[in-house]
C-alpha cells in the first residue's frame, strides 16, 4: 500500500509540475500538446493526473520543458535545467535560443522554416564567398606548452587568425599543445585559448612555467596535474620557481 500511495503521490506532483513548467513556457494545452505530437486528450489527462506516461514520454517533455526529471515527477525540489552550461559562440546566438524557447509553436515553426530556406540557399551553387566565416586575430606565442616533460619559455611569435567564438574574444593569446598528458581534453597540436592571470583556483587548467619549463597542467594543491594517467604530475616546492601565464579557457578554431 506504501508504495502505490508514493506513485499516486509523485504522479499529482507530476501533473502539477507539468502544468506548471508548461505555462511559464507559455503554451496552452492545445499548444503544448500539438508542439510535443501527442493527442489533445491524451495530454490533458496526463495534466489531470488520470492516466500515466511512458518514461519516453516523461523524458521528451524534461527536455522540451528543459527541467530535469526528477524535478518534473516531483523527487527533487530543484528544476536542475538539462543545459545550465550550454555553451554559445556569441552573445547573439545565446539571445536567439532563449527567444526562440518563449515563442509559441506556430512561430517557432515559422523560424524553422526560415532557416530551412536560408540553410538550402546556403547548400545550393550561390556564391558563398559572400558568407565568409568570421575571424579575429589574437596574439600567438612559440614554445609550445608541454602536455607530457615540460618545454623551454614563451616567446611572441606574431599574429594568429582563429575562428571568432564567445571564448575567443576573452582570450588574450592563443597557444599550441605539445604531448599527451592532458588528455582528453586537450590533444597534442590542439590550440588553445588563453586569459592572462597571475593564479588559477585548484581544478582550472592553466599555463605554467616551472623552473623554466613550460606545461598545461591543472592545478591540484601543490602539484600539477597530468589528466592523462599514463604521465606523472608535476611537484611544486617551496624552492619552483613557479610563473602562472594565465587560464586555459578553450580550444581555438584555425
Amino acid at each position: 500500500m506504501e508504495t502505490i500511495e508514493r506513485i499516486k503521490k509523485e504522479m499529482k506532483s507530476f501533473a502539477e509540475n507539468l502544468k506548471e513548467q508548461r505555462i511559464e513556457r507559455g503554451f496552452t494545452k492545445k499548444e503544448f500538446a500539438e508542439y510535443m505530437g501527442i493527442p489533445f486528450d491524451t495530454y490533458k489527462a496526463y495534466e489531470q493526473g488520470s492516466r500515466t506516461p511512458k518514461i519516453e514520454v516523461i523524458l521528451n517533455f524534461a527536455k522540451a520543458l528543459n527541467v530535469s526529471v526528477d524535478y518534473l515527477v516531483g523527487m527533487d525540489e530543484e528544476k536542475n535545467h538539462l543545459s545550465p552550461n550550454l555553451m554559445f559562440n556569441s552573445d547573439e546566438e545565446e539571445q536567439l535560443i532563449r527567444k526562440f524557447r518563449l515563442v509559441n509553436p506556430r512561430l517557432q515553426r515559422v523560424v524553422m522554416e526560415i532557416l530551412d530556406v536560408a540553410i538550402d540557399f546556403l547548400e545550393s551553387d550561390s556564391d558563398q564567398e559572400a558568407y565568409p566565416i568570421p575571424m579575429i586575430e589574437k596574439r600567438y606565442y612559440y614554445g609550445r606548452p608541454s602536455a607530457g616533460a615540460g618545454n623551454g619559455a614563451l616567446d611572441l611569435d606574431g599574429i594568429i587568425r582563429i575562428r571568432d567564438s564567445r571564448d575567443a574574444r576573452k582570450a588574450d593569446f592563443v597557444l599550441q599543445v605539445d604531448g599527451r598528458s592532458m588528455e582528453p581534453e586537450f590533444k597534442d597540436g590542439d590550440f588553445v585559448l588563453v586569459k592572462s592571470q597571475d593564479d588559477i583556483e585548484d581544478g582550472e587548467i592553466g599555463i605554467w612555467c616551472v623552473d623554466g619549463e613550460i606545461y598545461i597542467k591543472e592545478k591540484n594543491g601543490n602539484t600539477l596535474h597530468s589528466l592523462n594517467p599514463e604521465y606523472e604530475d608535476v611537484p611544486l616546492t617551496d624552492f619552483s620557481d613557479i610563473r602562472c601565464y594565465g587560464k586555459v579557457i578553450g580550444k581555438a578554431e584555425i
